[in-house]
């Protein structure tokens, strides 16, 4: 994350995260369209972080994308960041989101 004042930036792009878009969209991963919501919500953020979450959701982000690159268990990594992030969600949220598949799978 970069720093400005107490402000905070992630350092994730949007065409970074519409990669992993149009992987979900063609099928070759299974990404949950609230999990999609919130990695283009990651790349846009600019605000305060004073908890470190959004810090951590940047990792975990990045973690996804650099996987991509370099061939990797993607799959397996959005699952267990999926369910990570999931369980952090409060209970109204929680049941609120939409859990269908990017591209209907």
């Amino acid at each position: 994350m970069k720093r400005y004042g107490q402000n905070k930036a992630t350092e994730i792009t949007r065409k970074q995260v519409n990669i992993v878009f149009a992987k979900a969209k063609t099928g070759e991963l299974k990404v949950e369209k609230w999990m999609m919501k919130r990695l283009y919500e990651l790349a846009d953020y600019y605000g305060y972080d004073d908890n470190g979450s959004i810090e951590q959701q940047e990792t975990d982000a990045k973690e996804i994308i650099n996987s991509i690159f370099e061939n990797g268990n993607t799959q397996d990594i959005i699952n267990t960041k999926q369910e990570k992030w999931l369980k952090r969600l409060g209970l109204k949220e929680a049941k609120e989101i939409d859990r269908n598949y990017i591209g209907g799978f």
